[in-house]
């Protein structure tokens, strides 16, 4: 039941900004100018990349109006801990209004939700709602134990 509103109201606020079919500029990447995590916006692109490279990612689920995500993204992934700890992976975000099959995919019911794969895009971890920079540090971690890297 609660996925179910999420996702209706996921889908709600793509209508209502009509962003559903929208697509993002293929290869382009997305930094934040402070050291932080700099992301590929493009998940097709990402994926590929990852694939190629032989390297897990971090996938960000989140919307323009979450304010938790805004503060994930501020309070954690502009921190350059953390982007030295996410250095072997490839950082993708998946807006949520824009990319409603995504959501539905990877089974999102809250947000923000961060999903790590392996280089396949095999789902190996996942961390729901907002959490501070060392939990994102010690997932990133054991991602790398768990896939010997």
């Amino acid at each position: 039941m609660r996925r179910s509103r999420v996702l209706l109201l996921l889908m709600a606020g793509a209508a209502m900004t009509g962003s559903i079919g929208c697509k993002q500029e293929k290869g382009a990447t997305e930094a934040n100018g402070k050291g932080g995590v700099s992301w590929e916006i493009s998940f097709g692109a990402g994926m590929k990349d990852a694939a190629e490279a032989g390297k897990p990612t971090i996938v960000e689920f989140y919307t323009d109006w979450c304010g938790w995500c805004k503060r994930l993204d501020r309070d954690v992934f502009e921190r350059p801990d953390v982007a030295e700890a996410a250095q072997d992976f490839i950082c993708i975000k998946v807006n949520g209004d824009k990319y409603p099959e995504r959501v539905a995919k990877f089974k999102i019911v809250a947000l923000p939700t961060v999903v790590f794969t392996d280089p396949t895009g095999k789902e190996v971890a996942r961390i729901e709602g907002y959490k501070r920079a060392r939990d994102f540090r010690k997932t990133i971690r054991k991602v790398k134990e768990d896939l010997g890297k």
